[in-house]
């Protein structure tokens, strides 16, 4: 009777143990999946912030005026201006800038890349169809080195089109993703203190 209980005993309290261990298992995974979600919506709010940013900037009409009388130099005075006044508003942004449809710089939060042509010959067509084939004439190529401040931000720009519907220009610009890390890195997530995060781009093979 002894060993049988004994038996028995040992039996219920490895069923009672391996039934705890998978509880907390399912408490703990529940919670850092929990943490992981949170942390995606804020990328993703961050991502939809910086696109509502830009789109506000295109949505100038000193901006238009410019781009319907590139050789006026008050429309450019116009829109130089409201170009450095909304970038100083910034945080954490490279810059903002407008340019034609043959991407030559109207203005630019930077004044001295004003004139410059972006794009040439045959990267030029490609180039315009990121902007016309995407939704409202909005592109977001996602996180890519900057070749003017050799940091990681986020690619955006947009196309501007007249009152026929025809795109006569863009606007384009982008944050440092260093803003983003500020962000998570400020996240208490209890039980990851030693999680890693890395921006992927899977095109370029960027990590």
């Amino acid at each position: 009777i002894g060993i049988v209980a004994s038996v028995c005993m040992l039996v219920l309290c490895l069923n009672i143990n391996s039934e705890a261990k998978n509880k907390v298992e399912e408490k703990v995974i529940n919670n850092m999946m929990t943490a992981l979600d949170g942390q995606a919506n804020i990328i993703k709010l961050y991502v939809q912030e910086s696109e509502i940013t830009l789109k506000a900037y295109a949505s100038s009409g000193e901006l238009k005026t410019l781009l319907e009388n590139p050789e006026d130099p008050e429309a450019f005075a116009a829109a130089q201006a409201y170009t450095e006044r909304y970038f100083a508003q910034l945080t954490d942004w490279e810059g903002v800038y407008l340019s034609d449809w043959d991407t030559k710089v109207l203005a630019h939060s930077n004044a001295g890349a004003v004139g410059m042509v972006t794009r040439k010959g045959d990267d030029l067509i490609p180039y315009r169809a990121t902007m016309t084939d995407s939704e409202g004439g909005f592109y977001d190529g996602g996180a890519f080195v900057s070749p003017a401040s050799q940091q990681l931000i986020l690619n955006l720009r947009m196309a501007v089109y007249n009152d026929k519907l025809q795109p006569i220009g863009l606007v384009g610009g982008g944050p440092f993703l260093s803003g983003l890390n500020k962000v998570i890195e400020a996240m208490d997530t209890k039980g990851l203190e030693n999680a890693e995060y890395a921006i992927l781009d899977p095109k370029t093979t960027l990590y």
